[in-house]
């Protein structure tokens, strides 16, 4: 008897592992852009950050750079300022644009799983596996990108003006060591919250349907 029960209860949780449409919950409310918003958030806030600190406490560099702003002349001098802050607007939305494009590869799986479901569709086992272990990792993938990204970056940027004669090379050693430690603790926050918000908004919306298999393979 105890192996009759041992094999039902087998068959039974074996069944419970397939993966059924029915077993997925309701996907309203199930959305991709809070972690673009997150992404979004910690990168402007670190370059701002970045910004309020080299002008807080200014370097050569940026001494100069604040001599250069023709002061004579009010219209002149405004110009000056928004031509700059226009700049400045751009260079946020272009590393954003950036972090945009990795999420937007990096979440592909999920959100085929997710599209297909809100179609009515059954999404493939493989496709359902891709999702689950994206998920999982999603959190310690952006962290590599971003440090990567406040790593790099900051890095060919003050070394190229530093090679044109732009900066001596210590402002640009200085300039982004402080670049990389502001995008440490960017980074930082912002695995805490994709970690929190994959929590909350998507880990429930996979998990009802089996236990995750596979896990501890590496995507």
């Amino acid at each position: 008897m105890t192996e009759k029960n041992s094999k039902r209860k087998g068959t039974e949780m074996a069944e419970e592992m397939q993966v059924r449409p029915h077993e997925w919950p309701g996907p309203q409310g199930v959305s991709l852009k809070g972690l673009y918003a997150i992404a979004a958030t910690a990168t402007t806030m670190g370059i701002i950050v970045v910004f309020i600190l080299n002008v807080a406490t200014p370097m050569d560099f940026i001494l100069n750079q604040l001599a250069d702003l023709p002061r004579d002349d009010t219209f002149s001098y405004l110009m000056e300022i928004s031509r700059r802050l226009f700049a400045f607007v751009i260079m946020i939305l272009a590393v954003c644009g950036l972090v945009f494009i990795f999420l937007h590869r990096l979440l592909r799986p999920i959100d085929e799983c997710i599209t297909g479901v809100r179609a009515g569709e059954e999404p493939k086992a493989n496709l359902i596996e891709r999702a689950r272990r994206r998920l999982i990792n999603l959190p310690f993938l952006f962290i590599a990108f971003n440090l990567g990204l406040w790593i790099v970056i900051p890095a060919l940027v003050f070394l190229s003006a530093h090679l044109i004669g732009m900066m001596d090379l210590h402002s640009a050693v200085v300039l982004s060591i402080r670049a990389s430690m502001v995008g440490l603790i960017s980074t930082t926050i912002g695995f805490f919250r994709i970690e929190s918000y994959c929590r909350q908004k998507l880990v429930p919306f996979f998990s009802p349907m089996a236990a995750w298999p596979g896990l501890r393979e590496r995507p």
